[in-house]
């Protein structure tokens, strides 16, 4: 499996992920985007999906190398403790994607961080949503097998996007996990880390005709975590009929 981390964080996010990955037999591959992390950014745009039309207006002014200009560098130190204050609360503890994304607070200080992350935000604005080349005409040639978690928490992509991508994509996973948010899933970090890897596995383990089998209904990932906060003592899920 190859993790792809999100805008402003790098490979480290997805520890907690990969331990559930390997516990399958699975190895996974965490890379660092160019740059993000350790691999430097090139020359030339980084480029990748769309956002709404506003945006793409406003991001037509944006020049990515003005980012470097701001001089947070020099108030790294102070980041660098609030950040790790963050980390530190006991809710974050092993959720791992959330502690990466605190990190995000003294990872801006890095000039050239600054710049790929207004330049990756830019181009992903500008590159239509619709028309020949655009996003949503490109999805439906996706070949391989894919699949959408969905969280019930999570209000920067609500699950109310699903009913789109699934027309989009009609053989594509789709799962709901109520409990979970966007990044910070507190104590339902397993319940996270457990949906992802669970279906990683079933479509690796899956037949070519199961793959490519229309699937209407989504999966319900059944939450881990019981009231008083402690791992149910068995998984259990919920597939499609």
């Amino acid at each position: 499996m190859i993790a792809l981390h999100p805008l402003a964080l790098e490979s480290t996010a997805f520890a907690g992920v990969a331990r559930g990955l390997i516990a399958r037999g699975l190895r996974t591959l965490a890379v660092d985007l160019p740059g993000f992390g350790r691999t430097p950014a090139p020359e030339e745009p980084l480029t990748p999906a769309t956002l709404a039309a506003p945006v793409i207006e406003l991001a037509r002014f944006i020049n990515p190398r003005f980012a470097e200009k701001i001089p947070l560098e020099y108030i790294w130190p102070l980041l660098k403790r609030v950040a790790e204050s963050i980390e530190a609360h006991e809710d974050l503890e092993h959720d791992w994607l959330a502690r990466a994304s605190v990190r995000v607070i003294y990872y801006s200080s890095c000039a050239a961080t600054r710049s790929a992350f207004v330049s990756a935000a830019r181009e992903l604005a500008l590159d239509p949503a619709l028309g020949p080349e655009g996003t949503w005409t490109r999805m439906r040639g996706l070949a391989v097998p894919a699949a959408f978690l969905w969280c019930g928490r999570d209000a920067l992509i609500p699950a109310a996007h699903a009913e789109l991508v699934a027309r989009k994509l009609p053989r594509a996973r789709r799962l709901e996990l109520a409990c979970s948010g966007h990044f910070v899933h507190g104590r339902h970090y397993r319940c996270f880390n457990r949906a992802i890897s669970d279906t990683v596995g079933t479509i690796v383990g899956a037949p070519e005709s199961a793959r490519r089998s229309v699937r209407r209904a989504p999966i319900q990932c059944v939450c881990l975590a019981d009231a008083n906060g402690s791992e149910a003592a068995a998984v259990a899920r919920t597939e499609e009929a």
